[in-house]
């Protein structure tokens, strides 16, 4: 069997491979719209639970003062996380995206 690749078939295929990284990229970011405030390095699991790469925890707490912030949802390694408004600057209708293997905050986004 023969492939027949001409120019434009190439180009074609860039272009997908291109348009799926960049779709993938977007998933980890999920339109972050600013910066969040006055958060901890990283959030923790609950006593007893480890990050462990494979999976969003929820609840995640700031270990500075327990506050728990609750997991709404999560896709690609990154978890939105509802915190009560007007804590590390998010606002109604916001929520904190948190990378789940690390706990590190990525920014705000809207739910």
């Amino acid at each position: 069997m023969r492939l027949n690749f001409t120019p434009i078939k190439a180009l074609l295929m860039l272009l997908i491979f291109v348009n799926c990284k960049t779709a993938n990229s977007t998933m980890n970011n999920q339109n972050v719209i600013r910066q969040a405030e006055n958060t901890p390095e990283e959030f923790s699991a609950p006593a007893n639970v480890s990050l462990d790469g494979q999976s969003c925890k929820n609840p995640m707490v700031d270990s500075r003062d327990g506050t728990k912030i609750t997991l709404l949802s999560s896709s690609n390694g990154v978890g939105k996380y509802q915190v009560p408004i007007g804590t590390y600057g998010v606002k109604k209708g916001e929520a904190l995206l948190l990378d789940c293997s690390t706990g590190k905050v990525k920014g705000i986004v809207k739910i």
